[in-house]
């Protein structure tokens, strides 16, 4: 059963998949939700086209890829880079959704480049009286 989320119902929701390495557990432990374009620094852009043009130059320049391929993988960028304060992140955690509110605020993670997970997202993931990381059931989704 999904969480009642009657406290967080005015709020934008995301998901962000952290992806399936050993560092998930981590990054959410150390209230992170993180993405990859490792070798460019989300956090050093104020501008998202500038940020989108670094990307693409890095990334995407030398490869033969299809215009919707490319629009696909800026526009992750873009709603990621986007996430404001208080949004709602779902993140993908084994078999379940693990929940948290973002902070707001985008950081570089120098650690975590080699694991291409360096631009990261502060987030306050949400837990039960008991501390457990409040989650459901990702088959409940369809």
């Amino acid at each position: 059963m999904i969480p009642k989320l009657k406290a967080i119902t005015n709020s934008n929701y995301y998901l962000v998949r952290i992806g399936n390495g050993e560092r998930i557990s981590d990054i959410i432990k150390n209230n992170l939700v993180a993405i990859g374009w490792s070798e460019v620094d989300f956090s050093s852009f104020s501008d998202m086209d500038a940020l989108k043009k670094a990307v693409t130059k890095k990334y995407y320049s030398q490869r033969d890829i299809k215009p919707q391929v490319l629009g696909r993988k800026l526009s992750q960028i873009e709603k990621f880079y986007t996430i404001e304060k208080g949004a709602v992140i779902l993140v993908p955690y084994g078999k379940q959704i693990v929940l948290a509110r973002s902070k707001g605020n985008i950081i570089y993670n120098q650690t975590d480049k080699g694991y291409d997970l360096a631009n990261q997202l502060e987030v306050e993931y949400l837990k039960k009286s008991d501390g457990e990381l409040k989650s459901f059931s990702r088959d409940i989704l369809s």
